[in-house]
């Protein structure tokens, strides 16, 4: 099944645009039977659909080839927001359901090398132990493979250390867990002993 069509039993056709899910999924797939058949519909449905979107925002979104289509510029562009459109529906559906029922859910976050095997383990146990019926599913890596993800809407947030140098989007909100200091120890005799840094 495909993973934006799942959107479609928990919110009713007037809220979720069927046209951006036929849209994202002709973009990922490259081909509009492929696409029709992923998301069991007529191709006629699907060209309809893009071809709705191509005259509302007055672009072509693809360019059809004799294997498939190709995306255009725009399609690039429109897919980088459908993304976020939908796994926000996405998170909301999943906010709500847990609303509705505390004890339930699912929660996908982040988590930088250094913080998962430090407080990851202990942190995650308690979590589960507090919330036994929601699903917590971590993705482990550095904050330059996190946060595209977070901004993509894939993870609903993220527990890292990045480097001061590290710029994050002004449209994150951050929070400052903890601060770490860093200490050089060595014996008294070592010739680095009496050095000030």
């Amino acid at each position: 099944m495909n993973e934006y069509s799942s959107l479609e039993k928990r919110f009713p056709a007037n809220i979720i645009n069927h046209k951006l899910l036929h849209f994202l999924t002709t973009y990922e797939l490259g081909n509009i039977g492929r696409a029709a058949a992923k998301m069991s519909i007529t191709q006629q449905a699907v060209s309809k659909s893009i071809g709705v979107l191509e005259e509302a925002l007055d672009v072509v979104l693809f360019t059809r080839k004799s294997a498939g289509v190709e995306p255009t510029i725009y399609a690039d562009a429109l897919a980088r927001r459908a993304k976020i459109i939908l796994a926000e529906a996405k998170l909301a559906a999943g906010e709500i359901s847990t609303l509705r029922n505390a004890q339930e859910g699912a929660v996908r976050f982040g988590m930088g090398w250094s913080m998962l095997y430090r407080i990851g383990p202990e942190a995650i146990e308690r979590f589960r132990q507090r919330y036994p019926g929601v699903v917590v599913s971590v993705v482990d890596g550095n904050s330059m493979s996190l946060y595209p993800r977070l901004m993509d809407g894939e993870l609903e947030f993220v527990i890292s250390a990045p480097p001061s140098s590290f710029a994050i989007d002004a449209s994150l909100s951050v929070t400052r867990l903890y601060e770490e200091r860093d200490w050089v120890v060595l014996g008294k005799k070592h010739p680095l002993a009496t050095k000030k840094t």
